[in-house]
């Protein structure tokens, strides 16, 4: 026994110890641990007790909660962008070159789809606009639904969609079927969990009043729905909202500051009283409440005379005080951990950060973003432009042999948006030097810029066939000097 373990045991401290057998300290029962009793339950068995509460709450926050609205706001901008996730098609010839031609009907074809008013069965939407709403509905209601609609006349490719918010999926809906099949929240799927139908409310539930004539819902083909929601379990049927870890707190937080600026306000009002030789009752006309008692409003700049008998009271409540932006700081840091997004992002608050720490945090957070963006690709923009493409073949609306279309379904590619680096000088330098040791390539570099090399080279093409028309010629790449002979005092 060392002189430290001696010194110990005398003042009375005696180390936990642990069996071999002991197991994990986080599934052990103790006197801190006692109220953490949780039961083995599905994913849906916990989304269909909270789904609609998480949901209501989620939207109210999204609405009312500053730091919430902010988190959405970076969602659609870093995710979706000024121009959206663009379509950038790659259709090869059979020799291996591009076949420039159908790429170009086909982005053409694209654009014109996703016009305002084209898109959508409703008539009012373009596609930049679904590509926000369906994003923006899914981090803040869990899910969302998209219908094809095959038998539109709001456009000439016969094809549009319909967008249903989640609530008209209704998660009451569970039975068990004779055939294997089950309605698991609405969701119909076979013995392999594989969606076969979805059963939709005929109106959406926020709108139902009286009684509805015959049937509530109607079912729906899955091959007409696409369902987007990010799945954190394997049994999961159903999406929650994004903000499920953080929203309890952010609420708090909301709660918190609200009370601060009331105190502070009630502190800075009401500055003194002078008290009356002779005078009535101090409550007389006032107003009161149900119970009696007297309302007393604060007003800044306000002198009180009060009546004899009287005397002062002061309240100073001293709040906020010099540890509120401390104490703020440090629920928004763990609630930015929650988005997976930056404090500094977040708060909007960079009195903390430097180079270095900028450079490391926007490099986390531009990969989180990457990789919602390609979640959304291939849950939305995917299936869309795959029944998109074959009806714009099928209709005319893009002049290319329908025997082709495996080819060309192949060649569909998407280009997300990009972000300019921290450090642009050192960025250029980098990527010069890149191109120059063959280890990096102009894909690579326009991809992480949200741009298409392709496009690049076009535009570089038609710039210089342009400065050729007007006589102009363009100037030469800068290019180091050789190298100095070694003089022979060297």
């Amino acid at each position: 026994m060392g002189l430290f373990d001696g010194l110990a045991r005398r003042l009375g401290y005696v180390p936990a110890r642990r069996s071999a057998a002991a197991g994990f300290q986080m599934a052990q029962q103790s006197r801190l641990l006692n109220d953490w009793i949780l039961s083995p339950t599905t994913a849906d068995q916990n989304i269909r007790r909270d789904l609609r509460s998480l949901r209501n709450r989620s939207r109210d926050l999204a609405e009312n909660e500053v730091y919430l609205r902010r988190f959405f706001n970076m969602l659609l901008r870093n995710v979706i962008g000024p121009q959206g996730i663009r379509l950038a098609m790659n259709v090869r010839q059979d020799d291996g070159k591009p076949d420039e031609d159908a790429n170009r009907r086909i982005e053409e074809a694209w654009q014109r789809w996703g016009r305002a008013g084209i898109c959508t069965s409703c008539g009012t939407l373009s596609w930049w606009e679904v590509e926000r709403l369906v994003l923006q509905s899914v981090a803040r209601d869990g899910d969302m639904l998209l219908r094809h609609d095959f038998a539109t006349r709001v456009n000439d490719f016969r094809y549009a969609l319909q967008l249903l918010e989640g609530d008209q999926l209704d998660h009451e809906l569970n039975e068990e079927r004779r055939d294997g099949r089950r309605i698991k929240l609405g969701v119909e799927v076979n013995a392999n969990g594989r969606p076969v139908a979805y059963h939709l409310l005929r109106r959406h539930p926020g709108e139902m009043y009286g009684h509805d004539l015959g049937s509530r819902h109607d079912r729906v083909p899955a091959e007409l729905i696409i369902h987007p929601f990010v799945r954190y379990r394997v049994t999961q049927t159903r999406g929650v909202p994004w903000v499920v870890a953080t929203g309890k707190i952010l609420k708090h937080l909301e709660g918190y500051q609200e009370a601060a600026v009331v105190a502070a306000r009630a502190g800075a009002s009401k500055m003194g009283f002078i008290e009356q030789e002779a005078g009535g009752d101090y409550t007389e006309g006032r107003e009161k409440d149900d119970l009696g008692r007297t309302i007393e409003e604060v007003e800044p700049g306000i002198l009180e005379a009060l009546p004899p008998g009287a005397k002062f009271a002061a309240f100073d409540p001293g709040y906020p005080d010099g540890d509120f932006g401390d104490f703020v700081k440090a629920i928004l840091r763990g609630v930015s951990c929650g988005l997976d997004v930056s404090y500094a992002s977040l708060a909007g608050d960079l009195s903390d950060a430097n180079y270095s720490s900028m450079r490391e945090g926007k490099g986390e957070e531009h990969d989180a973003w990457r990789s919602l963006q390609r979640w959304l690709i291939i849950k939305l923009h995917q299936p869309v432009a795959e029944q998109w493409l074959r009806m714009a073949i099928l209709t005319g609306q893009v002049n290319l042999p329908v025997g082709k279309l495996p080819k060309f379904m192949a060649g569909i590619e998407w280009r997300p948006r990009g972000w300019a680096p921290v450090d642009e000088k050192k960025a250029a330098e980098a990527n010069e030097s890149g191109l120059r040791n063959r280890t990096a390539t102009r894909e690579q570099i326009a991809s992480a810029a949200g741009r298409d090399w392709r496009e690049d080279m076009r535009q570089l093409k038609r710039e210089q066939d342009f400065a050729e028309e007007l006589g102009l010629r363009e100037p030469a790449p800068a290019t180091a000097p050789p190298p100095a002979a070694p003089s022979e005092e060297d």
